[in-house]
């Protein structure tokens, strides 16, 4: 396996959290442009066809340690599988198209490449479960340690704004909100008084029931609302 293709500059900076497990995905423009943007998603999971029994400690300390998977996500899943019409034979891609076309306004195929502009990063540290349903794994530590590598991530990757993948329970149970000012009263849109440089905007996760249309206008409203100019996330 070619290790450099996982690399990014700010790892060194990543490696000094003792709580961030799964490195964020990088695009190679995002430390250079302004406004930077963090998608943020919820969750890491294991093979749901791993047998109960074989499921130790072992096993999932050993999951829990693999750096760069979401990196391979990207890597080895997303770029890698476009073909040459524009589809993807992975149905879990869609999540990162819908949010890349939502942010553009452009079509779900001609809008990956804003990737190379933006960060992803998973709220948990752990794998929270068995397959894209399982929770059984989420504690009050774990909670306690993703809080902590989160505002860890975001203090390294320095985004003006911050999309989440979640209202619900993301929102409400497991990001904090406590020391928060509230931007808009109507919708999830809010920063913390200790990082006055960086807006969170939590969105429905775009795994399924996502228009990307009519997100695409909220996201331009939300951006005018913040004084954010993106218009050279545009030049592919």
């Amino acid at each position: 396996m070619d290790e450099e293709k996982y690399k990014n500059e700010l790892d060194k900076e990543l490696r000094k959290s003792s709580f961030i497990k799964f490195f964020p995905f990088i695009g190679k423009k995002y430390k250079s442009i302004f406004p930077k943007i963090m998608i943020l998603g919820e969750s890491h999971y294991i093979d749901p066809n791993i047998p109960e029994e074989e499921i130790t400690e072992e096993l999932l300390e050993e999951w829990n340690s693999d750096k760069y998977s979401t990196r391979y996500v990207f890597l080895d899943e997303y770029f890698p599988g476009i073909r040459e019409n524009g589809t993807h034979p992975y149905q879990h891609i869609r999540c990162y198209r819908y949010t890349a076309a939502m942010i553009t306004g452009k079509d779900y195929h001609k809008s990956d490449y804003i990737w190379d502009y933006l960060s992803f990063y998973n709220f948990f540290q752990i794998n929270v479960g068995k397959g894209s349903k399982g929770k059984e794994y989420i504690n009050e530590r774990s909670i306690e340690n993703s809080r902590r590598a989160y505002f860890d991530a975001i203090n390294i990757l320095k985004p003006e704004l911050v999309i989440a993948w979640g209202n619900s329970r993301l929102y409400y149970e497991w990001i904090p909100q406590d020391d928060c000012q509230n931007i808009d009263d109507n919708i999830w849109l809010y920063k913390y008084k200790f990082l006055p440089d960086t807006t969170i905007w939590h969105t429905p996760h775009p795994s399924q029931g996502f228009s990307y249309e009519w997100f695409n206008k909220e996201f331009l409203r939300i951006l005018k609302c913040l004084n954010l100019d993106i218009s050279k996330m545009y030049e592919d």
